[in-house]
């Protein structure tokens, strides 16, 4: 139903629309060897394949949830719109290059929320920045009880000291919150006095969404999700 009324609404944006997706799959298994992955799918059981899938696509409904934390502060957001923009932008990651797919992920969760751009954006940063604290920490704890290469060490080394780091600059911003959100609120609303509403508008979204991994909301559930995440992918 929701698609007729968009044929008939917006017929050119529909069309538009399918185009696009059938060209990015078309782009995505172009070069496939379609005999080779027939023969390769009968030598796995189907029961692992459906298995693998579906921890997959629920692994990305997780990462939804988690992403709907850190957007709350900036607006109300439903999983589902948050799970389809991540499978969009993980489909252009495929198929575009510099990771353009988060461009698109960005893009989609701000039309469905109603949600400045640059504010998303900014929790898409922070939502790597979970990523890679997360890896660093492993790497040090795999570091810490097992012998491993010694380029890899160095690099655990290198990520826990960055992990140090970045947790004592979050909690000296977050002590200098305050002080912070008054000088970027009153630039705010010079620009927006001045006429540049919308620049004003875009500053204070990026700053609300930054400020996450500082001022992280229901950080526990935040940490809960990260961990079952890396359970996931490990299985």
């Amino acid at each position: 139903m929701a698609g007729k009324s968009l044929l008939r609404q917006h017929p050119l944006k529909f069309i538009l629309s399918f185009g696009v997706s059938a060209f990015l799959i078309w782009f995505v298994f172009k070069d496939l060897d379609w005999q080779g992955f027939i023969l390769a799918l009968e030598d796995i059981s189907a029961s692992y394949i459906l298995l693998g899938a579906g921890l997959l696509i629920y692994s990305v409904w997780v990462r939804a949830q988690r992403w709907k934390i850190l957007i709350s502060p900036q607006g109300p957001s439903k999983t589902k719109d948050l799970f389809d923009a991540l499978l969009v932008g993980y489909l252009g990651n495929d198929v575009l290059p510099f990771r353009l797919g988060e461009v698109l992920r960005a893009a989609l969760a701000a039309r469905k929320t109603k949600i400045l751009i640059s504010g998303i954006g900014a929790t898409i940063l922070v939502d790597r920045v979970l990523d890679m604290l997360s890896f660093l920490i492993i790497a040090a704890c795999f570091y810490m009880f097992y012998p491993i290469a010694d380029w890899a060490q160095t690099v655990a080394i290198i990520g826990f000291s960055a992990l140090i780091i970045f947790l004592g600059l979050a909690i000296f911003m977050r002590g200098q919150r305050e002080k912070l959100f008054g000088w970027i609120e009153s630039w705010s609303r010079r620009k927006a006095e001045a006429g540049k509403i919308k620049m004003a508008g875009h500053v204070l979204s990026l700053f609300k969404g930054i400020e996450t991994m500082w001022q992280m909301p229901q950080p526990v559930r935040v940490v809960l999700y990260t961990v079952w995440l890396w359970i996931l992918y490990i299985l």
